[in-house]
C-alpha cells in the first residue's frame, strides 16, 4: 500500500471530460481561496456576536450559522487536498484521503448543510413573527427560546445523516485503464437483425438503436449523405460525441446510418487480437467490423448485438450473435482486453445491494432530501411575506401622529430593526440562490433544464462546477454582508474585535500605553498652563498630584481610543 498510485486513478474522481480543466481549477484554486476568506469572516462573526452587545434573538441563530459555516469550510479545505488533481499521493495516503472524503466530508457536510437550512428557515420564521405581531415578541422571540431551537435543530439534522455512513464502501481494487499512448472511447450501443426486404434479406444485417432508428437511416450514396445531411432526414444534434468529436462523426454518423453487416463474406482472424475474434475481409463504411464468433465463413442466421468502439484512429463495430447472451459492455470488454492494463486504485463504491437494509436507507435519505427542498420553498415564501409586511408597517408608521421626541425615538428604533431585517433577508436570499443552484445540479432534476442532454453531459457538468462555487460563496459571505448592511453589527465589530479589550491588551498594549502616557503628560502640562493663566489674579497655580495624573492619563487613553475607532 506504500507504492505510488497511478495518476490515471484520479480520472474517476475528477470528472475527466471536456471540463476536466475547469473542474481542476475550481477544486484546486477557487474553492480553497473562498474557503480561506470564509473562515476568517466566520471567526470575526463569532467574536463580534460573543463579545458585542448583540442581545437580540436573531444573533443567536447567526452565531450558530457562523459556527456551522466555519466547520463546513474547514472540511471543504480538507476536501480540496483529498481531491487534488495535480497532487501525487502514495496508495496508502490516497486510501486515507478517500476515507476522509467519503466518511468525514460526506457526513459532516450533509449534516451542516441540513442544519444551516433549518436554522435559516426558523430564523426567518421568527423574524416574520417579529414584524407581523410585534406585541408577541417578548414571549416568543427570546434568546433562551432561540438557543433551545438551535439545539433541537442540530439533533434533527444529525438524525437525517445516521444512515449515510453505511452508504459507501472504500477499498483498494484493480481497475482497467487503456495502455499508455492508447485512446479508447465508447460511441454507442446497437443491435442488428436480418433485413426483411426480399432483395437484401439474404445479404446483410441492418443495425439500429434509439439514436438511429431504421426509419431515419439513409440509403443515399456516401458523398450525398455526407454533404447534404439535411435531406437525409437525420438530426446531427443527437449525435453522442467523444473528446475527438471528428473521429466520432467519421466513425459512426458520416453515412447517416449504422453499419449494415454482410453475412456472406469471409472473415479472418487478426494476430493482434484473441483467436475467437474474426475481422471482416473488407472494410465497410470506412470502419472495421469485428465479430465474436468461432466460425470462419459465415455468420449464424440469428440477430446480432454490438457496440461502436473508437481505438486511436480506428473505429471498430464490435458485434456478436445474441445466442451468446452477452451484453454490449461484455462484448467490448472482451475486444478491448489487449488494449488495456490493470492498475491498483483506491475506489469508493456506493452500496447497491437488493436487501431490505439498502432499500430502507435509500428511502430514508431520499425523504430527508425532499424535506430540505421543501424547507427551501418555505424559506422563499416567508422572505416574500416579510418584504410585504415590513413595507406595510413602514407606511403605517409614517401616518402616525407622534410628538417630536417620540417620533425621533421611534424612527431610530424602526430604522435599526429594518436594517437587521434587511440583513437577514439578504442572507436568506443568498441561501435560496445557492440551494436552487445545488438542487438543480442533481441529475434527478437536471432533465428539467437539459432535456436533450444525458446527465453526464457538458452543460450539466459546468452547472455542477458553478453550483459548488455558489455554495461555498454562500458559506463565506455572511460576515461581509452583515458588516456592509447592518450598522450595529459593524459598530460592534469595530469596537469589540478591531479595537476591543482583548486585541488591544494582547497585541497593542505596550504601544498604546506609551503613546497614552506621553499624550497624558502633554495634556496635563497644557491644563496647568491654562489654569495658571486664567486664575493668576485669584489664586496661585496648584501642582497636579498623582491621582490627577492618573485621571488625566485615563482620559487621554480614552480620547486616543476614540480617535483610533
Amino acid at each position: 500500500m506504500s507504492s505510488p498510485m497511478d495518476h490515471r486513478c484520479l480520472q474517476v474522481d475528477t470528472q475527466a471530460s471536456d471540463v476536466e480543466q475547469w473542474t481542476t481549477i475550481a477544486n484546486t484554486y477557487v474553492q480553497p481561496t473562498l474557503s480561506v476568506f470564509g473562515i476568517i469572516g466566520n471567526l470575526f462573526m463569532l467574536l463580534t456576536i460573543h463579545y458585542g452587545h448583540l442581545n437580540d434573538s436573531p444573533y443567536v441563530y447567526l452565531k450558530c450559522i457562523a459556527l456551522g459555516d466555519l466547520i463546513l469550510l474547514v472540511v471543504i479545505m480538507g476536501l480540496s487536498v483529498a481531491r487534488c488533481a495535480i497532487c501525487q499521493f502514495s496508495l496508502e495516503t490516497a486510501y486515507y484521503l478517500k476515507l476522509y472524503d467519503r466518511y468525514v466530508y460526506l457526513v459532516v457536510s450533509n449534516l451542516m448543510i441540513g442544519w444551516l437550512v433549518l436554522l435559516t428557515l426558523f430564523m426567518t420564521m421568527e423574524r416574520f413573527v417579529y414584524v407581523r405581531w410585534p406585541m408577541k415578541t417578548q414571549s416568543l422571540c427570546t434568546r433562551e427560546r432561540a438557543k433551545k431551537v438551535c439545539i433541537v435543530l442540530f439533533f434533527v439534522a444529525c438524525s437525517s445523516q445516521l444512515m449515510r455512513v453505511w452508504q459507501v464502501r472504500v477499498a483498494i481494487a484493480n481497475k482497467d485503464f487503456p495502455k499508455k499512448g492508447t485512446r479508447i472511447g465508447i460511441v454507442t450501443d446497437f443491435q442488428c437483425m436480418p433485413m426483411t426486404d426480399e432483395v437484401v434479406s439474404s445479404n446483410r444485417f441492418s443495425c439500429f438503436n434509439e439514436e438511429f432508428p431504421l426509419s431515419s437511416q439513409s440509403n443515399l450514396p456516401d458523398e450525398r449523405c455526407a454533404s447534404d445531411a439535411g435531406e437525409a432526414g437525420f438530426d446531427f444534434r443527437r449525435v453522442p460525441r467523444l473528446n475527438q468529436s471528428s473521429y466520432s462523426l467519421d466513425c459512426l454518423h458520416r453515412h447517416c446510418r449504422l453499419p449494415q453487416v454482410p453475412r456472406n463474406l469471409t472473415f479472418k482472424t487478426d494476430g493482434k487480437l484473441a483467436s475467437n475474434w474474426a475481422m471482416l475481409g473488407a472494410t465497410h463504411m470506412k470502419a472495421t467490423i469485428m465479430v465474436l464468433t468461432n466460425e470462419s465463413a459465415k455468420l449464424a442466421p440469428d440477430d446480432l448485438i454490438g457496440r461502436a468502439v473508437h481505438v486511436n484512429d480506428t473505429c471498430y463495430f464490435v458485434v456478436a450473435p445474441t445466442s451468446l447472451n452477452l451484453t454490449p459492455e461484455a462484448i467490448s470488454g472482451l475486444f478491448l482486453e489487449p488494449f488495456m492494463e490493470r492498475v491498483r486504485c483506491v475506489e469508493a463504491t456506493t452500496i447497491t445491494s437488493s436487501g431490505w437494509q439498502n432499500r430502507v436507507r435509500s428511502i430514508y435519505l431520499e425523504i430527508w432530501d425532499r424535506i430540505y427542498i421543501l424547507c427551501t420553498v418555505v424559506l422563499t415564501i416567508f422572505n416574500i411575506l416579510i418584504v410585504f409586511v415590513v413595507h406595510r408597517a413602514n407606511r403605517r408608521a409614517h401616518d402616525r401622529v407622534l410628538s417630536h421626541n417620540q417620533q425621533n425615538t421611534a424612527n431610530k428604533r424602526r430604522a435599526e430593526e429594518n436594517r437587521l431585517t434587511m440583513s437577514l433577508l439578504a442572507l436568506s436570499c443568498v441561501k435560496i440562490f445557492s440551494e436552487i443552484m445545488y438542487i438543480t445540479s442533481d441529475p434527478e432534476f437536471a432533465f428539467l433544464f437539459y432535456q436533450d442532454v444525458d446527465p453526464p453531459g457538458f452543460r450539466l457538468k459546468v452547472h455542477v462546477i458553478l453550483s459548488n462555487v455558489a455554495v461555498i460563496f454562500e458559506y463565506s459571505s455572511y460576515f461581509y454582508l452583515l458588516a456592509f448592511i447592518n450598522r450595529k453589527f459593524k459598530r460592534e465589530f469595530l469596537q469589540q474585535v478591531v479595537y476591543g479589550k482583548l486585541l488591544r491588551q494582547k497585541f497593542f498594549g505596550n504601544v498604546l500605553n506609551n503613546f497614552s502616557s506621553r499624550s497624558a503628560s502633554m495634556n496635563s502640562a497644557k491644563l496647568r498652563n491654562s489654569t495658571s493663566q486664567q486664575d493668576s489674579v485669584r489664586m496661585k497655580p496648584k501642582t497636579v498630584d498623582g491621582k490627577e495624573n492618573k485621571a488625566h492619563s485615563k482620559e487621554s487613553e480614552e480620547e486616543f481610543g476614540d480617535r483610533v475607532l
